[in-house]
């Protein structure tokens, strides 16, 4: 089946008995509500699965910044990081294994991977959810889930 905003938002309200939309930016307090959780609940969705259509595998670029204490490196993450994948020895979440990692926000927000690796002579790997805003994408494998977390929050 395929989703839209609009339908998943709809079916979210006729699961809790309210009247539908005609479309997500129209002006109804059922649109407005729906469009103000609906990144957070896009997130929530995503960090809660391991969707293939959000996986993606990246190397990470050592941060010129000294981590404060603790870890040797600091790498920042992408700007779309959710969270790392759950990692296999097959498949693993960050490659090179055998590193000890730890990730954290930084004071001024960023994300990054705080390490004892250094990546002068191998790259380091993580294999990572991250955050797809390509709506079309997601629908389609998670579209349920949207319905079922929005009809929560918009009682």
């Amino acid at each position: 089946m395929a989703y839209s905003q609009t339908g998943i938002v709809n079916l979210s309200l006729g699961k809790i008995g309210v009247k539908r939309i005609a479309n997500i930016s129209e002006d109804s307090n059922q649109a407005i509500k729906a469009r103000d959780i609906w990144e957070y609940i896009r997130d929530e969705v995503l960090e809660a699965g391991e969707w293939k259509f959000a996986k993606l595998r990246v190397a990470l670029a050592q941060s010129t910044t000294e981590p404060l204490y603790g870890w040797d490196y600091a790498y920042p993450l992408p700007a779309d990081y959710l969270k790392l994948c759950l990692g296999t020895v097959k498949d693993p979440s960050v490659y090179p294994t055998g590193n000890d990692h730890i990730v954290e926000s930084l004071p001024n927000g960023r994300m990054v991977m705080l390490t004892n690796y250094d990546n002068s002579s191998v790259d380091l790997f993580i294999n990572y959810i991250r955050r797809v805003v390509d709506e079309a994408k997601n629908y389609i494998k998670a579209g349920d889930i949207y319905q079922v977390n929005l009809s929560q929050r918009l009682v």
